[in-house]
């Protein structure tokens, strides 16, 4: 009897600071870098790239890849500067049909939320 077992490739997006992400706001003017990390990608060839889409367009500029036949992995990063408001968008990696990752990337102009909060107050009221 044979038998074999196949495994589909995992994959992760992360930030700048390595974080693990689905949705990313930046600032317009400022960069982007997303890391798409994939796992069990056998041995990674012309067949099944790692590639990068923004909403339906794939994109070839900015992207560096890196794989391993020994680890059964592979990575991707992609890079962009200056971000425009329209960068905005659904940002998927995927390896060929098997398997993809998507983050949400929002572009705003003006300052981001954190940038707010040195004067942000906060008024709490407790009921006794």
């Amino acid at each position: 009897m044979l038998s074999f077992s196949v495994s589909a490739p995992e994959l992760t997006i992360s930030d700048e600071s390595g974080r693990q992400v689905s949705e990313r706001y930046y600032k317009a003017g400022s960069s982007l870098e997303l890391t798409c990390f994939a796992t069990q990608v056998g041995n990674p060839n012309e067949e099944h790239p790692i590639a990068w889409k923004h909403g339906d367009r794939t994109l070839t500029d900015g992207i560096s890849s890196n794989s391993s036949a020994v680890s059964d992995t592979a990575t991707s990063t992609l890079t962009m500067a200056p971000l425009r408001r329209d960068h905005s968008g659904n940002y998927t990696c995927s390896v060929g049909s098997l398997a993809f990752a998507t983050v949400g990337v929002h572009v705003l102009n003006g300052k981001l939320l954190h940038e707010n909060l040195p004067n942000l107050t906060i008024n709490l009221n407790f009921l006794k």
